[in-house]
This record gives structure tokens, C-alpha cells and sequence, in this order.
């Protein structure tokens, strides 16, 4: 029985001695594995930065167009609107001319 038990007893601590000396290999083989793994989750991380610094450099290209289209839109409205202005005033200033011409005869006549 005692011999049983002291068997057993050194059984396991043969068992342990070698788990402990296995996880003393493993170690730098986990360190390399952890180390590989947080390098791929840094060129992930710098992959998908890079996309989104993409994404809003579109965003604000497509933003600075809209914004130079809304300019451009604008300075060519205004421009027409002052044709517009000077044709009127254009219109007018002809009428104008041709009433005091007719008053200018109406008063000849008279």
C-alpha cells in the first residue's frame, strides 16, 4: 500500500515535472505566436485606417465638387440675373426715349 502510494505520488510528480518542462518549450513558441498575432492585428488596424482616411478623403473631395458646383451655379445666376437687370433697364431707357421723341413731335405738331 505505502509502496502503492509513493508510486502513484511520484507518478504524478514525474507527470508535472514533464508538464512544466513542456510549457518551458512551448513558452517561446506561444511568445512568437502572440507576437505574429499582435503584428496582425496592427497591419488590420493600419489597413483599415488607411480605407477609412480614404473614405473621408472622398467624402470631402466629393463635398469640395458639390461645393465648387453650387459656386459655379451661382455666379452663373447671378450673371444672368444681371443681363436680365440690364436688359430691362436697356428696354427702359428706350421707351423712354421713344415717348419723349413722341412728345417731342406731339409738341412740334401742336
Amino acid at each position: 500500500r505505502v509502496k502503492k502510494r509513493a508510486d502513484n505520488y511520484n507518478k504524478r510528480r514525474a507527470s508535472k515535472e514533464a508538464e512544466i518542462e513542456q510549457n518551458r518549450k512551448d513558452e517561446p513558441l506561444a511568445k512568437m505566436e502572440r507576437r505574429r498575432e499582435l503584428e496582425q492585428m496592427r497591419e488590420r488596424s493600419k489597413e483599415m485606417n488607411r480605407r477609412l482616411d480614404e473614405e473621408d478623403d472622398l467624402r470631402e473631395d466629393i463635398q469640395m465638387q458639390k461645393t465648387m458646383d453650387r459656386v459655379e451655379s451661382n455666379k452663373k445666376a447671378s450673371a444672368k440675373l444681371k443681363r436680365n437687370e440690364d436688359e430691362k433697364a436697356l428696354r427702359a431707357a428706350i421707351v423712354a426715349e421713344k415717348r419723349a421723341a413722341r412728345k417731342d413731335v406731339s409738341h412740334e405738331a401742336t
